[in-house]
């Protein structure tokens, strides 16, 4: 049944204009746990793809081919020792390879306890993963 209800909601979303890597806001406005601070996002892409610093978190949605769909979805949690997200790396490469074996995949892009702009800096990221776990589950 919840197979059933994954599905559908794969198709909701292909079928409203969310395109393979559309990029949804974790939370609307400024997120919880959060300070203005000045900082901004960074985004290194000297080898890898190192993101520092998340100021708004989001996640990516890659759907896999209609016809090669099997109903289940994942969260992925890029990790970098809570110092950076390794997000090609350890985020998109690992998308596409769920995708090519039928499930849909979530790349969080989540907030990291090393920013200032946490008011308390360990719960950021957890919030943010409850976060996104329920934004996906919500719609099974």
């Amino acid at each position: 049944m919840k197979n059933l209800f994954l599905t559908l909601f794969l198709v909701m979303l292909a079928t409203s204009g969310f395109a393979q890597n559309k990029i949804i806001p974790l939370w609307e406005g400024d997120p919880p746990n959060y300070r203005e601070t000045g900082e901004v996002t960074i985004w290194d892409t000297s080898d890898i793809v190192r993101v520092r610093l998340v100021q708004q978190p989001d996640i990516a949605v890659f759907l896999p081919s209609k016809k090669n769909a099997t109903g289940e979805a994942v969260v992925i949690c890029p990790g970098g020792g809570y110092h950076i997200l390794a997000y090609d790396w350890e985020g998109i490469d690992i998308a596409r390879w769920l995708n090519s074996r039928g499930i849909a995949a979530f790349v969080l892009k989540y907030r990291l306890p090393g920013s200032k702009s946490n008011i308390v800096p360990h719960k950021s990221p957890l919030m943010d993963a409850q976060r996104a776990l329920r934004m996906v589950r919500l719609q099974c």
